[in-house]
């Protein structure tokens, strides 16, 4: 690597690792980030049941060590992915200048090193982090594999994507876009065959006690149907491959998405114009001063084209056509592993582009059109705020008062809000479906009511006021209530209600007619 480039990759892997440290702590942990502790934070025979459920053991056990040496703070677990992820940054140089040469790769590396999407997942104690990064090593020991048939590419190849399938099981897809790309090319890699077949025989021996598992939980339904994923659109995979670049774009604030648009184009054209201006002045020749083009080296791969296409395609489409045979699977965070194609494709086009588009100029307008989108996404808190939810009831709440939880039938719930709950009041936790029928409520408020308490209502979203806790409460003919105040979090809605001896004629069983009981998720 020469000097220069070595500054260069120097300095974007400092300035992603600071982008990925940067606030790491200051949000609560989310459902899937409780869940994940409360997994690895747990025994190995927990575990074992885990996978034996569907979970993919590599980040578990990954993050049961970290929590062992580091403890549980926000800040300590997600450290895992931070590090995770800078590692990434350095694999995407390394995979870039192998495929189209240096500039691609310190290129492709600063646009993961910014990317908003990129940056969420290096902050979250999830897998999605360390699924990139292996992605990236199993293309790179893909391609040396069969670039230099040494014992020790084709062990580092086989290693790696079997990791890559127990982090996350849309690792198949990634080892279907390499199998599909030798198809295509059997012909041209006569030398490669045997070994390649060797590798592949042993990463499908790898593989198969996971593969097994996941079609026999396919097949039974052993583990709870995932409704809550919707039956992905059209449109659903442009939108995903936008969202690895400009994840605010896909969002419905047409303010913030025009501003951001109106001032990345007009940099770029002035921008263009300014360039046009001087060539005219100083001359065609001497204008453009900047390198020539990159021809490949004998160290870049001749295919990478077609493998960079079916690296992007394969975890997008299969899924896609998957959801739509079988079932909605299809979530913009499981195909994470494409996304470094995305950086590729879009490095190479701008590289190639150089000459009527200096390059600096698509690079600072590709800044210009990410740089507000982080900048909020640092501003606004993004993952859901169960700290801040018991931080306010445990310090408004007073003897006798109750929290309601109402929630969809998700476990993750109670344990997201025990987690950070850590005060003397009554819990009470219902399912949505339970709230406006179920006599368990009319019971379990009495008591509450006749002592003219105050219930702490804690309900998902921003929904329609009628859905949220008073709203199903005044449904049910409990009338004799204040709604004293609505506070809003990221993700839930806390209203507090002021009961009155009034509401216990309402609450009374005795008073109102008996209808057919629904067990309720009480803690």
């Amino acid at each position: 690597m020469a000097m220069n480039a070595r500054i260069v990759l120097i300095a974007v892997v400092l300035l992603g690792a600071g982008l990925r440290v940067y606030d790491l702590g200051s949000e609560s942990y989310w459902g899937d980030e409780i869940i994940m502790l409360d997994v690895a934070g747990s025994d190995v025979q927990r575990m074992c049941d885990d996978f034996v459920k569907g979970r993919p053991p590599v980040y578990v056990l990954l993050a049961h060590l970290w929590i062992k040496l580091f403890g549980t703070a926000e800040d300590a677990t997600r450290s895992l992915s931070v590090v995770i992820g800078v590692a990434a940054i350095i694999a995407c140089y390394h995979v870039g200048c192998v495929l189209f040469g240096v500039r691609v790769g310190l290129l492709s590396a600063f646009l993961l090193s910014i990317s908003e999407f990129q940056i969420y997942y290096a902050q979250e104690f999830r897998y999605y982090a360390l699924f990139v990064l292996l992605t990236l090593y199993a293309f790179l020991f893909f391609i040396m594999s069969l670039r230099d048939q040494r014992r020790r590419f084709c062990c580092a190849y086989v290693i790696t994507t079997a990791l890559l399938f127990y982090t996350h099981t849309y690792g198949v897809f990634v080892i279907a876009a390499q199998g599909i790309y030798m198809l295509i090319r059997w012909r041209h890699h006569k030398r490669r065959r045997v070994q390649w077949l060797l590798n592949q025989s042993l990463i499908l021996a790898l593989i198969t006690p996971g593969l097994i598992l996941a079609v026999y939980i396919t097949i039974t339904k052993t583990v709870e149907v995932m409704e809550w994923i919707p039956d992905p659109q059209w449109w659903t995979p442009i939108r995903t491959v936008l969202v690895f670049v400009f994840p605010r774009f896909t969002r419905p604030d047409t303010t913030f998405i025009f501003t951001v648009l109106a001032a990345g184009i007009s940099y770029f054209v002035v921008g263009l114009l300014a360039v046009h201006w001087r060539r005219r002045m100083i001359g065609g020749g001497i204008a453009m001063i900047a390198a020539p083009d990159e021809e490949p080296s004998p160290e870049t791969f001749p295919d990478r084209y077609l493998l960079v296409a079916l690296w992007l395609l394969c975890p997008i489409v299969f899924p896609y056509i998957l959801s739509k045979v079988f079932g909605p699977i299809y979530i913009d965070r499981y195909t994470i592993s494409a996304a470094p194609a995305v950086y590729f494709l879009l490095s190479r086009v701008i590289e190639k582009c150089h000459r009527n588009i200096p390059a600096f100029l698509s690079i600072t307008a590709l800044v210009v059109l990410i740089v507000p989108g982080l900048c909020d996404y640092y501003r606004k808190p993004v993952k859901h705020q169960w700290r801040e939810i018991a931080s306010y009831i445990e310090q408004h709440a007073r003897p006798g008062d109750v929290v309601v939880t109402f929630h969809e039938n998700q476990k993750w719930w109670k344990k997201a809000f025990d987690w950070y709950f850590d005060a003397d009041v009554p819990v009470l936790n219902f399912r949505r479906a339970q709230l406006p029928e179920s006599d368990d409520i009319r019971r379990s408020l009495a008591p509450y009511a006749a002592s003219a308490a105050k219930i702490y209502g804690v309900s998902a979203h921003r929904i329609d006021e009628q859905k949220l806790v008073y709203g199903r409460l005044e449904k049910r003919g409990m009338t004799a209530m204040t709604l004293l105040k609505t506070i809003y979090f990221e993700g839930f809605t806390v209203q507090v209600i002021k009961l009155s001896a009034a509401t216990t004629d309402v609450l009374d069983d005795s008073k109102v007619k008996r209808e057919p009981r629904m067990d309720a998720n009480k803690r």
